[in-house]
């Protein structure tokens, strides 16, 4: 009897064993089934974020690494575009008038002097006692500083021993330099037409006759120096206000005819 009881109460517990496991696996089951999902789509709502965010961090870097293709149709378009604006803004300097003789080459310069000629006695020496560029002219001082009266007077002072030697050569000089300028007047009068002639026939009998009171001026302005220094200061005085009167006429026939040959004129 005792076996029969042992044995059924073995076979119960196996019995409620074997109803739990299968409780166990019913659950187990269910949780695998509803469990899974759920992560899935956790997975792909993190997932479809992750992929936006990216997208926007590659927009916002391309905008900034991206560097534009110039094509050579657009450089070419750019260059003419520049070209253009430089060419107008040239334009509107020439036409403003702001272009300078200083600008220009000395054919150029010689072309526009001689297209709208007029006479013009401008003097420019400011101090005749130590002049040395007698015209405006850039371009005829160059060749003026060569010419051959200033070097023979170079070369005669060499054998000066005095301050007498030196008075009667510069006054030697300066009378020279009234030749060369009443030459030069004579030619450019006979070369210019009516009007400008007139101007320039003008010009010379006042230069004329102010001689003796300009020379007088120069001697009173070298008053200050001591002795015979004050001679020959004023005298050298005198001989550069002959030499600028030849040295503005001769240039006038440079500029009216484009060129010049000092040597025609004993230069």
């Amino acid at each position: 009897m005792k076996k029969h009881l042992k044995a059924a109460a073995v076979l119960a517990a196996l019995a409620l064993t074997a109803g739990i496991f299968s409780g166990c696996g019913g659950n187990s089951e269910n949780e695998s089934s509803s469990t899974p999902a759920a992560a899935s789509a956790d997975e792909i709502s993190q997932s479809d974020e992750s992929f936006e965010a990216s997208a926007d961090s590659f927009v916002e870097e391309s905008s900034e690494d991206v560097t534009p293709v110039i094509s050579p149709d657009s450089v070419s378009e750019t260059e003419s575009s520049t070209q253009d604006s430089e060419s107008s803004e040239s334009s509107k300097t020439e036409s403003s008038g702001e272009t300078s003789f200083a600008s220009m080459t000395e054919s150029e310069a010689i072309e526009a002097s001689v297209s709208g000629y007029q006479f013009d006695d401008e003097q420019i020496v400011s101090d005749y006692h130590t002049a040395e560029t007698f015209t405006d002219n850039d371009f005829f001082n160059d060749l003026f500083k060569d010419n051959a009266l200033d070097k023979a007077f170079i070369e005669e002072t060499k054998q000066a021993n005095s301050t007498s030697d030196m008075l009667n050569l510069t006054a030697e000089y300066a009378a020279k330099w009234g030749d060369k300028a009443e030459a030069a007047y004579s030619t450019l009068k006979d070369e210019l037409d009516k009007e400008n002639a007139k101007k320039l026939e003008q010009s010379q009998k006042q230069w004329r006759s102010g001689l003796n009171d300009q020379e007088a001026a120069f001697r009173a302005e070298a008053t200050g120096v001591e002795g015979s220094d004050a001679a020959l200061s004023a005298q050298t005085a005198i001989m550069n206000y002959y030499k600028e009167r030849a040295a503005k006429l001769l240039e006038q026939l440079y500029v009216k005819n484009g060129s010049i040959e000092l040597s025609d004129y004993g230069l």
